[in-house]
């Protein structure tokens, strides 16, 4: 995309700003993993990434210990969509012995808007090289998977899973979420 997607407007708000503001009624807290440099909107804890362009795992672990808690819903900045109902399944759904509660959508695990036990998932990924992926972290943990039926019943359309990485993608979220794609594209690229 070529854009910080955080800082990206969504109606009157940025997408972090928007996907916090989801978060809220169903969140204790939230932490954002964020780039130096980055702006977060006021009231939000921020880690900073220490091992920026390191990938998803090593901003985990920077930010897990900020969290107050040991269940922790790690969501995607890029989830304009979001159904805060989605998250609530995830809590609901976490069982004894369950490590994590990750969707699975059209055949495609979604470990971005996932819910962790934080001491089994630091554990596992401190263990991982430090360019793991998500999915290999996955492969490390005993992981309850939600389908779409389930996904279904908290989000009908399963709108939370559509993808925001390329512009288009950004413009038929916007529309969806009944703003004007016109109004707030193009935008300058981020420096």
């Amino acid at each position: 995309m070529g854009r910080d997607k955080a800082e990206l407007p969504f109606g009157g708000e940025t997408l972090l700003a928007r996907v916090a503001r989801l978060l809220t009624p169903v969140v204790d807290d939230i932490v954002v993993s964020a780039a130096a440099g980055q702006v977060i909107p006021a009231g939000l804890c921020a880690v900073r990434d220490s091992h920026a362009g390191g990938g998803p795992v090593p901003a985990l672990l920077d930010a897990w210990p900020a969290a107050r808690h040991d269940r922790v819903a790690v969501v995607a900045v890029d989830t304009p969509l979001l159904e805060p109902a989605v998250v609530d399944l995830l809590v609901r759904s976490l069982a004894a012995g369950d490590d994590a509660v990750v969707p699975r959508v059209r055949g495609r695990a979604m470990p971005v808007c996932a819910l962790y036990r934080r001491p089994a998932a630091q554990a596992a990924a401190r263990r991982l090289a430090s360019d793991a992926s998500l999915h290999q972290l996955l492969d490390a943990l005993s992981v309850r998977w939600l389908d779409e039926a389930a996904l279904a019943t908290a989000d009908p359309g399963l709108m939370t899973f559509l993808p925001c990485n390329t512009d288009e993608d950004y413009q038929r979220a916007l529309a969806l979420a009944g703003f004007d794609p016109s109004a707030t594209f193009p935008m300058e690229p981020a420096r």
